[in-house]
């Protein structure tokens, strides 16, 4: 009997080994075909690494990333994850996406020991693991440099329920809130996670004998017998609840506390997006939110238009797709209450509200920028719809083996819950996801390869357009930025940016027309200048406003540009510089102005525009 126990166990192991083994390699096979791809010089990548002064190692810069944000979000963890591939690779891409790969690894090898907490079936738990790792929408997450928070932070997160639930019988897991706490500093997507434990301790407890159940029978005619039983009963389930509360509040309430403090953290991080929150009504809101919902789930089960950057969502948008779904999910919901309570209640309803409490963050309570959905936010939800279908199928296999006299010869037994058909079936799922994988990659090769593949998706954002035409007119292809620039009037209706645009394009040739154009948008581009790529626009804009008029020697309009360009949060040091030695020069105040370019030389010492006004104002002063 020892032997044959101890045979199992092995064997049991080795499984388990093989498994994850085979979900490592097949990870590395599929995500090593982007793993040279370059940092983009745009976009977040920017933001993160290239631009980034504050990536060598030192307790400065340690201190500078605990108090202070990049790029809207606290992440003080996934800071110190780029400072180690800056210190080890500098700015080869390589490294970067070498540990975005390996953590991406670790979050898979730590669901598949998660989900083996819940006695699914081994088989099925590498499926649901390697559907989960392979997926399309975890391109973005992974091959994206900038994302690195979303893999981060979910290998810490599930780290923490992970321990969480092997130290269930324990009083208090510091292992499991040490992750939670990292996961938090990686991004602040793991503020649903005490809500999970919360739901798993709900989960545990119906799973055993906690159920206060009354006298199986009563006597006709006692009366008094009958509400003295009645009110024991009552009493009895509020002693038990107010002994389960007090459990659940013991066990979890540190998690909580970290949870609301890192709560203003996040707002405060996002206030500069408040002026486009501005813009979305109540009812645009809410049906953005059930609209994600389903778009969440869809896109996981059946993945079909992937895009870097989605649309936002409008009002009544797929509204008889999205009425379809909620009506379907209702009635099911109803078969599974009336087929099964119990289960139904302490296993399905927990999963549920798992995958909605983790999309919180993220399902349109509040705009992230000018996206309402994204691939990458995904990541953690995607994660308990795989584990309802590991489960249910799980369930349902059970079933049939546990009935298996009563429907050997029925069509449900041989078909429909079928082994081998649902190994089949998985693999072939499995495949085709691994194919469209590669196939999306591709598009991440470059910016201009991925910004392209995302104006020809449709429905397509006005956003990645922008994108688009900011590169086509850093190579000078003019005819195509006219062209897109129209596309950008005609489907979008943002005159003002495509007015900007092909002035631009205008400056280049007939500077006088492209300052009127510059000059008459001006006021309208102010508008959006709390927004970084408005800020950026707005700056380019002045700049070339400040040098017509210049050019012109128009001393009044030239000043009066330059007190804008000063006014303007977040300007660099040379450009400040610039436009103090400007207005100095056009004051008449020769000597500071020969001071403040000279300054501005020290910054950049090629400026062939600062040479030429130093020059001008040495030869005024003589």
């Amino acid at each position: 009997m020892r032997t044959m126990v101890k045979k199992l166990i092995n064997n049991y192991l080795n499984r388990n080994i093989v498994y994850q083994l085979i979900l490592v390699a097949l990870i590395f096979c599929v995500y090593s075909y982007s793993w040279n791809y370059p940092i983009f010089d745009e976009w977040d990548d920017y933001i993160y690494i290239l631009d980034n002064k504050h990536l060598t190692f030192s307790f400065s810069n340690i201190l500078y990333w605990f108090t202070h944000t990049c790029h809207r979000c606290y992440l003080p963890f996934t800071m110190f994850s780029y400072m180690i591939d800056y210190s080890v690779w500098g700015l080869n891409s390589f490294g970067y996406h070498l540990q975005n790969i390996c953590w991406h690894i670790v979050t898979v090898l730590v669901l598949y020991n998660c989900f083996s907490l819940f006695k699914i079936r081994l088989w099925l738990i590498f499926f649901m693991c390697l559907i989960f790792a392979v997926h399309p929408q975890r391109v973005e997450s992974v091959v994206w440099l900038s994302e690195r928070k979303d893999v981060l932070c979910a290998a810490f997160y599930f780290l923490s329920i992970y321990f969480y639930i092997k130290n269930r019988d324990t009083k208090f897991s510091y292992l499991a809130f040490l992750f939670f706490i990292i996961s938090m500093l990686s991004k602040p997507m793991a503020v649903s996670l005490p809500i999970i434990l919360l739901l798993y301790e709900f989960y545990r407890r119906g799973c055993g004998n906690h159920i206060v159940r009354g006298p199986c029978s009563v006597v006709r005619g006692q009366k008094s017998k009958i509400q003295h039983s009645t009110f024991k009963i009552k009493h009895q389930v509020i002693i038990r609840a107010f002994s389960v509360f007090r459990g659940y509040f013991i066990k979890l309430w540190p998690y909580f506390l970290v949870l609301f403090l890192f709560i203003p953290i996040s707002i405060i991080s996002q206030q500069d997006f408040n002026y486009i929150d501005n813009k979305v009504t109540f009812y645009e809101r809410v049906y953005t939110v059930f609209f994600n919902v389903y778009w969440y789930i869809k896109e996981t089960l059946f993945s079909t238009k992937l895009n870097p950057l989605y649309p936002t969502v409008k009002l009544f948008y797929s509204v008889i797709q999205v009425s379809a779904f909620y009506v379907a999910g209702l009635i099911i919901v109803i078969i599974l209450f009336y087929k099964n309570r119990r289960l139904f209640i302490y296993s399905v309803l927990p999963v549920i509200l798992c995958f909605v409490s983790s999309l919180l963050p993220v399902v349109g309570l509040m705009r992230l920028g000018v996206t309402d959905h994204a691939d990458r936010y995904s990541y953690i939800p995607s994660v308990f719809i795989w584990f309802g279908v590991g489960g249910i199928l799980t369930y349902f296999l059970g079933q049939v083996n546990y009935h298996k006299n009563k429907y050997k010869s029925s069509f449900y037994n041989s078909i429909l819950f079928n082994k081998k058909l649902i190994f089949i079936v998985l693999t072939v799922y499995s495949s085709v996801l691994i194919i469209n994988n590669i196939k999306y990659q591709w598009h991440w090769k470059n910016k201009f390869r991925l910004f392209d593949f995302s104006v020809k998706s449709v429905p397509s954002s006005y956003l990645a357009l922008i994108y688009l035409i900011e590169m086509e007119y850093g190579r000078k292809n003019y005819p195509i930025v006219m062209k897109l620039s129209d596309k950008l009037r005609s489907e979008y209706g943002l005159d003002s940016l495509a007015v900007y645009y092909q002035s631009l394009v205008m400056y280049q040739f007939d500077r006088e027309a492209a300052m009127k154009s510059l000059v008459r948008i001006e006021p309208e581009l102010r508008k959006g200048v709390k927004f970084e790529a408005s800020h950026m626009r707005y700056k380019n804009l002045l700049r070339y406003i400040i040098s017509g008029y210049d050019s012109q020697g128009n001393a009044y309009k030239t000043l009066e540009y330059v007190e804008k360009m000063l006014s303007l949060p977040q300007l660099n040091n040379f450009m400040r510089l610039n436009c103090f030695g400007l207005k100095a020069f056009y004051m008449k105040k020769y000597q500071e102005s020969i001071f403040w370019y000279t300054k501005a030389l020290t910054v950049k010492p090629d400026n062939t525009f600062v040479l030429e006004k130093l020059a001008l104002c040495r030869k005024q002063e003589t």
